[in-house]
C-alpha cells in the first residue's frame, strides 16, 4: 500500500500510475480499525492473530468511492531454544465496496512480492529463525 501512497504526491497523474491521465485525485483518506490477540499456550508456544478493517474515502474528478479492505492475519511461534524458533504465519486480504478503477481495487498484503491481480490475496510464510 505504501507504494500506492507514494504515487499521490501530485494531483494529476500519468498513464500507468494509480489513476489514468484523464482523472484528477482530489483526496484520499484511510481509516483503520484493528483488533488483535496473543495467547501463550506454554512458555515456548504462542499464537496470535489480527483483524483490520480499513475504510477508504476516494475523491477523484470522476466521482467519489468508498472501498473497504478486510485483512486477517494469524501466527504460531514455537521456541526450540533461547535463540531458535519455528513459526508459521499467514495473512488474507479482501478489497470490497465501491470500485475506483485504480490499483487500489487490488489486494496487497504488506510484505508480499506484489499486489494481487484480483481483490483477494493470501500469503503464508513458514520459517526457522536463529537469533
Amino acid at each position: 500500500m505504501n507504494s500506492y501512497l507514494n504515487q499521490l504526491q501530485s494531483t494529476t497523474y500519468i498513464s500507468g500510475s494509480i489513476l489514468p491521465a484523464v482523472r484528477t485525485l482530489n483526496a484520499l483518506r484511510f481509516q483503520n480499525f484493528e483488533v488483535n490477540f496473543k495467547y501463550q499456550f506454554t512458555p515456548a508456544l504462542y499464537a496470535g492473530g489480527a483483524y483490520t478493517f480499513t475504510r477508504e474515502n476516494f475523491d477523484a474528478s470522476s466521482g467519489d468511492a468508498k472501498p473497504k479492505i478486510l485483512s486477517v492475519g494469524l501466527m504460531v511461534d514455537c521456541n526450540l531454544s533461547k535463540r531458535t524458533d519455528l513459526y508459521v504465519q499467514g495473512a488474507y486480504q479482501h478489497v470490497a465496496g465501491d470500485k475506483t478503477a485504480t490499483a487500489l481495487d487490488l489486494a496487497y498484503v504488506p510484505g508480499a512480492a506484489d499486489a494481487s491481480s484480483t481483490a483477494n490475496q493470501f500469503v503464508i510464510r513458514a520459517a526457522i529463525r536463529h537469533k
